[in-house]
């Protein structure tokens, strides 16, 4: 069993070195791994891709050259608020000063209102053509792991694993 285990584990070293360079994948690999059911991914893998942040679509680039900027377009927003408004007020006015010639205020009082303020806020923004879904691919640095897209730096720490589940080779240990 021990020499069954060496025998082994040097067949694997030897595989790894003739298949694996540097932790780059070969075509048929990336193909292989874009391909590959989730559940059968390494468990720290499929870890990884649960915990990626949901709707961000930054790593997602399409591959034809017909994707290209066709112009601006303008937004419009309605904006509401209300706006508190301030009233002085006179209280009334009395006879003052010099044998009563004068009117004189009793002071004022202050009320307060609201009004509804609205207003349009525009925006502009690029607008580009729509990309064909066949067009999709992983932008730059990225790789495809079970239809998702990863940094490639992260896939190839799993990269022993990755080819020796191509090659259909069992992992030890």
């Amino acid at each position: 069993m021990k020499l069954l285990t060496s025998i082994l584990t040097l067949v694997l070293v030897n595989f790894y070195h003739c298949f694996a360079e540097n932790g780059t994948f070969t075509d048929a690999e990336k193909d292989f791994i874009a391909t590959m059911p989730f559940y059968e991914l390494p468990q720290k893998l499929r870890f990884n891709l649960l915990g990626k942040k949901t709707g961000d679509r930054s790593h997602y680039c399409c591959s034809g050259s017909n994707f290209q900027e066709t112009g601006w377009k303008t937004l419009s927003k309605e904006i509401s608020s209300y706006q508190t408004v301030t009233h002085s007020i006179s209280r009334g006015s009395k006879s003052c000063g010099f044998l009563w010639a004068k009117r004189c205020s009793n002071g004022y009082y202050t009320q307060y209102s609201q009004r509804l303020v609205t207003r349009i806020q525009y925006s502009r923004i690029k607008t580009y053509n729509r990309c064909p879904d066949e067009l999709v691919t992983c932008c730059t640095h990225f790789m495809n792991v079970s239809g998702n897209c990863l940094d490639e730096a992260e896939v190839t720490k799993y990269h022993d694993a990755l080819v020796a589940i191509f090659h259909n080779v069992p992992i030890v240990g």
